[in-house]
């Protein structure tokens, strides 16, 4: 049928085995996707403690390492051809990507609520501004700052989403 079914599911290291797993978020009629990709492209990061797992657009949530719901969401933007930016946790911030053919961003979450804690821009001339790319934490200086890959241009935030530089 055309009803899409995003789960998300552990495994036994060890044995490989099947440890939990459900729907996390159901949709009538699937979107459109590049034939290359799949809605389940982003990685999940795991903190040591919970679960993020990211499906563009079509939702995001936190759980438990024993798979209970803490929060899901869903942000909307209109991605080209599915999603591809892995979510990032940096203290207590959640940060994707949310390139999408209109109004690209840089999101930031609260890792506890999934409140927006902040929405960075990405201006830029870009002729295609839809990017799939993931974000990276790194401290230069002594000062931390996000590095975000986006189309024609990588981006440079601070962690309270304010531009420091684009190249």
């Amino acid at each position: 049928d055309d009803r899409l079914a995003l789960e998300v599911l552990a495994l036994d290291s060890a044995q490989g085995t099947k440890l939990w797993g459900f729907t996390l978020f159901e949709y009538e009629g699937a979107p459109r996707i590049h034939k290359k990709n799949s809605h389940a492209s982003p990685t999940p990061f795991f903190d040591g403690d919970r679960l993020f797992v990211h499906f563009g657009n079509l939702g995001t949530a936190c759980l438990s390492s024993d798979g209970k719901v803490i929060w899901k969401k869903s942000f909307p933007y209109s991605p080209v051809h599915g999603s591809g930016s892995s979510p990032v946790v940096h203290g207590d911030l959640l940060l994707f990507s949310a390139d999408g053919g209109k109004d690209p961003c840089l999101f930031a979450l609260d890792k506890n609520t999934g409140e927006v804690r902040w929405k960075a821009r990405r201006e830029s001339a870009a002729k295609r501004k839809f990017s799939f790319c993931t974000p990276l934490v790194i401290s230069y200086k002594g000062r931390e700052q996000i590095i975000s890959p986006a189309s024609d241009y990588v981006f440079s935030y601070d962690l309270e989403g304010n531009q420091l530089w684009k190249s």
